[in-house]
């Protein structure tokens, strides 16, 4: 199995599919991202759930950002800043950008963790130093003045 990114590179939906249920985490997500986008198969909150959380548990990093951000919109599971923190955090620790910058706005606002805005900025600004635009445009409005 071939991940490149956020985008998927695979043999075949059929060989995805059979590698996801036989615990390949790299699978499990790209079956996710298929659910998630509709791409190969019909679009399914629930379906990219399941399998960002199987890859989740065995700490790929983008499907924990994936899932935390499912838990921030309520796509497929009750909303819950709380248990999305806690997945972008696992997600941060891996040095994601996009869940540095997801979970430094959490920290800066105070949603779903204890208010902290100096951890915020340094969240934010780990994911601007990494390029990520929105936390570039963040930093900048929040933490840079």
């Amino acid at each position: 199995m071939i991940q490149v990114g956020n985008a998927l590179a695979t043999p075949d939906l059929a060989t995805t599919q059979r590698a996801a249920n036989q615990g390949d985490a790299v699978a499990q997500y790209n079956l996710a991202v298929m659910y998630d986008k509709g791409e190969h198969l019909p679009q399914n909150d629930a379906k990219a759930v399941h399998w960002y959380r199987k890859a989740s548990e065995q700490g790929h990093a983008m499907a924990q950002t994936n899932l935390g951000i499912m838990y921030t919109t309520g796509q497929g599971v009750p909303k819950d800043y709380f248990i999305a923190a806690q997945w972008f955090q696992k997600a941060a620790r891996s040095g994601v950008d996009r869940a540095q910058y997801n979970l430094g706005i959490m920290h800066y606002y105070g949603d779903g963790v204890v208010r902290d805005r100096q951890k915020g900025c340094t969240l934010l600004r780990a994911s601007a130093e990494k390029g990520h635009r929105r936390g570039i445009e963040a930093y900048n409005k929040l933490c840079a003045g």
